[in-house]
């Protein structure tokens, strides 16, 4: 089985043009691994920042449905070093970010409009975790995923 690195992006202007620039380098040097880029649209989900945990459910369905032993999530503004990339070992390899209620202000990729996930109550989103512009899973981890689904109040 091999590992899927997966650039995970937006159908709009601005992020083809950064999956070009990683198409155009690291792309070409990683002929060992599976290396393929998934939008919204091509994962079935809305292509928007708030449906980031929808895509990154249907990226993890998708690596369990074509048996990917492990599945590397990573945004169109990284870059990988062919000499030195290793598979890491374990369920995950990431950031680990602590619970938190924070809200934030951002773009919606497809159209641009402001949208605002307002700061929550604590207690809200007790759970640790993963984040980062990159982050590895096992199959064990997309399957506990995909098992478990995304909490009805996610953003």
């Amino acid at each position: 089985m091999k590992p899927l690195i997966a650039v995970l992006t937006c159908a709009s202007r601005d992020y083809v043009r950064r999956l070009e620039s990683c198409k155009n380098t690291w792309f070409r040097e990683m002929t060992q691994y599976d290396v393929q880029s998934f939008d919204g649209y091509r994962l079935g989900v809305p292509d928007d920042y708030l449906s980031l945990p929808q895509k990154t459910m249907a990226l993890c369905k998708y690596a369990l449905e074509h048996d990917y032993s492990h599945l590397m999530k990573l945004d169109d503004d990284c870059y990988i070093n062919s000499k030195t990339f290793t598979v890491p070992e374990g369920d995950y390899c990431g950031i680990r970010i602590e619970p938190n209620d924070n809200g934030f202000i951002g773009r919606r990729g497809n159209t641009g409009e402001i949208f605002n996930v307002a700061s929550k109550p604590k207690g809200t989103y007790p759970h640790i975790y993963c984040s980062g512009g990159c982050y590895w899973l096992s199959k064990r981890a997309m399957e506990i995923i995909v098992n478990n689904g995304i909490p009805e109040d996610s953003w």
